[in-house]
């Protein structure tokens, strides 16, 4: 409950000054030669910093990110539901999660780094397969653990994320998996081995895949995917990763999630997911949260950088989520981009701080190109 209250009073302290003054930090993620190198300088903060490093994006991430993280999780390898590792797409072609994990290791670039593999399921028939059969939760535990020993991981990832409504029955036996990891470890003598799951923001109150309270004593952290509060597919455009405007203008944001989230977990097990994203989406008006036209594309921030050099004066600061917003009107079209620049990102990392969690995961290492101001502000709020 302190931990709560403490959370609160942030962001009421913070909503006060953003709501009075208006913030003198340059918005425009393009503002990089002004932002100083951190290249050579030894990493000893105490937050951790993890890295998801998509497959396809190995050849786009930058030597500035990989020294200004703890931690480097390879996103990802699948299984199926007999808990077999899925190696390939058909008969001739390999998996590109596969292909690229095995360029992956020869790169001595991620050498030095502590790995976290990921271990990925999205289809709801797979999962259930998966955890509703004892065999083949075991069978999913020999791969997952000979993993770990062969490539000589630091920690697992366990990204299972299935669309909606989640069987009592599944949710029940995610536990019991989890619990048959942990015992299984402990015979293979792995006790050392991290295991990080990815959750949901909103996921308290809801019949989700995660019992928290029961996961906490075999998890050493949990992943709080803080992103896609708005997406492609939504109704309206806005914020990717909004601090606040819940109930008011919509229906969650970070600041209720996170702490109906901290009154069940401890502060180090609650690691923030923080986008390197946005959403562009065609809009109806030129107004904050328009009605959308069609289908948003994401757009990852080194591409957002280009807009922002290009219309300058079009960038706006939205106090109702603290985050920054781009409206582009060229008379015919008018598109809405929300994203993250070294503002909305450092009033994430100041709750961090204020709340004593373990630190914060990155999606996706490449996606913010040469952008050193986000890494600078992460460096900043993270090690002083």
């Amino acid at each position: 409950m302190k931990i709560f209250i403490t959370f609160i009073s942030f962001i009421a302290i913070i909503a006060t000054i953003y709501a009075l003054i208006p913030p003198t930090t340059p918005y425009s993620a393009g503002s990089v030669n002004q932002v100083p190198m951190i290249l050579g300088i030894t990493n000893t903060q105490p937050y951790r910093v993890l890295g998801f490093l998509p497959h396809w994006n190995l050849k786009k991430v930058s030597s500035t990110a990989l020294q200004s993280i703890t931690d480097l999780a390879y996103f990802a390898l699948e299984i199926d539901g007999k808990g077999n590792l899925i190696t390939k797409v058909n008969s001739r072609e390999e998996h590109p999660g596969w292909t690229n994990f095995k360029r992956f290791q020869k790169d001595s670039r991620f050498a030095t780094i502590p790995l976290t593999l990921t271990i990925q399921m999205l289809d709801n028939t797979e999962i259930e397969n998966l955890l509703n059969n004892k065999i083949n939760r075991k069978n999913a535990i020999n791969t997952i653990l000979d993993l770990t020993t062969t490539y000589s991981l630091h920690g697992i990832n366990l990204d299972l994320e299935p669309t909606g409504i989640v069987p009592i029955s599944t949710r029940e036996n995610f536990t019991l998996f989890i619990e048959e990891l942990s015992q299984s470890m402990s015979f293979r003598h792995l006790s050392g081995l991290e295991v990080s799951v990815d959750i949901y923001p909103t996921l308290v109150g809801k019949q989700r895949l995660w019992d928290l309270p029961r996961l906490a004593p075999y998890v050493t952290y949990f992943v709080i995917m803080g992103y896609d509060y708005h997406y492609r597919g939504s109704d309206t455009a806005g914020p990717v990763a909004p601090l606040r405007g819940a109930t008011t203008f919509f229906n969650d944001d970070l600041t209720t999630n996170l702490g109906e989230i901290s009154r069940i977990l401890a502060p180090n097990k609650i690691i923030l997911g923080i986008p390197f994203y946005g959403y562009r989406w065609v809009t109806t008006t030129t107004d904050k949260y328009s009605p959308t036209i069609g289908s948003g594309v994401t757009a990852p921030l080194s591409d957002i950088s280009a807009l922002l050099l290009a219309n300058p004066d079009d960038i706006r600061w939205d106090r109702d989520s603290f985050t920054p917003y781009l409206i582009i009107d060229n008379g015919n079209k008018i598109s809405q981009i929300y994203f993250e620049n070294e503002l909305s990102l450092g009033l994430k990392l100041d709750l961090i701080k204020s709340s004593t969690y373990q630190g914060i995961a990155i999606w996706a290492l490449g996606y913010e190109g040469d952008n050193l101001s986000l890494w600078q502000t992460i460096f900043n709020k993270l090690r002083n």
